[in-house]
């Protein structure tokens, strides 16, 4: 379970508990909650309705707005960006360390 609590867009989301600004669906049950209720469900972003398959979202604070997708990355999303973030530092330092653009400012001393 995450604990993301903002829309797409940015807006904060409403606490699941309550009422304010939006009505919660009376539809959603604590056991709809991958927390075990709406109290533990606090704001964060999640997809209480079993026939939405688009992705998590919320009530959100803004009355304007009654509720709104977030974007949350699918499992193993955020594992590949790390990996893929991590490979490159990683690359570009070997790069610049073969044309040593990273060799030492003075001389490594070969005795004690």
């Amino acid at each position: 379970m995450g604990h993301v609590s903002t829309t797409e867009s940015g807006r904060v989301c409403q606490r699941w508990s309550s009422n304010t600004p939006h009505q919660v669906s009376d539809d959603y049950r604590d056991n709809d909650f991958p927390d075990g209720s709406r109290e533990a469900a606090e704001n964060y972003c999640r997809n209480p309705d079993a026939e939405w398959n688009e992705g998590v979202w919320c009530y959100t604070t803004d009355v304007d707005m009654r509720w709104e997708s977030c974007a949350v990355p699918e499992c193993g999303q955020s594992v590949l960006f790390l990996f893929s973030s991590t490979l490159s530092v990683f690359v570009i330092y070997w790069i610049m360390a073969k044309s040593h653009q990273l060799a030492p400012t003075r001389s490594i001393p070969t005795k004690f």
